[in-house]
């Protein structure tokens, strides 16, 4: 037979286990407010990007943007400067987890316009040898007397706290080629430019407003 204080220890074992917290499978999902964040985002990156092509300042054509994103930083004096950053660092995007064509295209209307760095490259080689070939021609039929091949890529953007405002860095290259008269293949001095693009929020719209140049050739 158990004693009074054995009775006591064991009901006290019996109380402890109860109160114990268990593991639950909701802790182990992410935390609502990250998933509300990472949604926040992408919705404000998605109507940034909606406006920027609205107003056409995205080149458009096959393999003209960039499948990833662009790791560059947005550099401290800038962000200071249009975000009101006190700390002394150059800021990154937060973490989002999209890829560029699920931000910028979420109807996957422009499926053709994303590609990696080797699909561009061999897509850009192609079209220099058929207009050194002189086989190159417009839509109506004619020869191309020039050739210009840009591409963009962007950063995910950096909002402000109230996402009032944000800016994106893009990376843009142009390459050109032009026909001389006498036939011969002459080339546009080749264009590599860094900026940081800002934005502001009016009345919901996103307008662009100022860009700042970081590098460039």
């Amino acid at each position: 037979m158990l004693k009074p204080v054995h009775i006591a220890l064991v009901l006290c074992a019996a109380l402890l286990i109860a109160t114990m917290p268990t593991p639950s499978i909701a802790e182990e999902k992410p935390e609502p407010a990250a998933e509300e964040t990472a949604e926040l985002l992408k919705r404000e990156a998605t109507a940034l990007f909606q406006g920027i092509i609205k107003d056409q300042t995205i080149v458009r054509g096959h393999c003209s943007l960039g499948s990833t994103w662009i790791s560059d930083p947005v550099p401290y004096d800038v962000a200071h400067q249009y975000l009101g950053l006190t700390v002394h660092a150059d800021l990154v995007p937060m973490y989002h987890g999209r890829e560029p064509a699920e931000v910028i295209d979420p109807a996957g209307t422009m499926k053709e316009e994303f590609c990696d760095d080797d699909e561009a490259s061999k897509r850009t080689n192609a079209l220099l040898e058929e207009f050194k070939r002189n086989s190159l021609k417009t839509e109506n039929g004619h020869l191309e007397r020039s050739l210009r091949i840009k591409r963009l890529e962007f950063s995910f953007p950096v909002f402000d706290q109230d996402y009032k405002r944000a800016i994106i860095v893009v990376s843009g290259s142009e390459i050109g080629r032009y026909r001389r008269q006498d036939g011969a293949v002459g080339s546009y001095p080749a264009e590599v430019l860094l900026t940081a693009v800002i934005y502001v929020k009016q009345d919901g719209v996103w307008r662009w407003q100022a860009t700042e140049f970081l590098a460039g050739s």
